[in-house]
């Protein structure tokens, strides 16, 4: 963690306490991976959550262990959480990526296809932001309030 932050911001400076308090807060849930021996593999923190007025599945964190990296075993995991947002008919799955963490940018943006999200913070000539705010929309759900949209303007 300390390699991917080096700012000042102290929501995202480690902090293990908080970080406890996160993980172990009612709205958490929990993607686990194990071996067929029963041995945790990999885990994925995640909430249903609500992110300004979108319903969404906000995923914390992703962990795979070393061994079984690059195996198809982080996008299986990411996978089931869309589908687990598609099941409840959310707007989007979203996750936050450290900027300086190129293997992480890519899995979520190359190989996911996750976009930078609306919501993300802008670098600009006075401020610049070593995380993104990346998501994918559950296309279905977003086509849907589209046409209620639209369907409400025409009737106005």
């Amino acid at each position: 963690y300390e390699k991917c932050y080096s700012g000042k911001d102290p929501d995202l400076c480690w902090n293990e306490e908080r970080k406890r308090d996160e993980m172990t807060d009612a709205r958490a849930w929990y993607l686990i991976a194990r071996t067929q021996e029963g041995t945790p593999v990999a885990f994925s923190h995640f909430r249903y959550d609500m992110d300004y007025d979108d319903e969404v599945v906000y995923c914390y964190e992703i962990q795979v262990e070393k061994a079984y990296r690059r195996k198809g075993l982080g996008r299986f995991m990411v996978k089931t959480l869309e589908l687990l947002m598609l099941k409840a008919n959310m707007l989007k799955l979203m996750a936050t990526i450290f900027k300086n963490d190129a293997p992480e940018a890519k899995f979520f943006k190359d190989c996911l296809k996750f976009e930078t999200d609306e919501t993300s913070p802008m670098d600009d000539v006075y401020e610049t932001f070593e995380y993104e705010i990346v998501s994918r929309f559950n296309l279905k759900k977003k086509m849907e309030m589209e046409d209620k949209e639209n369907s409400t303007k025409a009737s106005n």
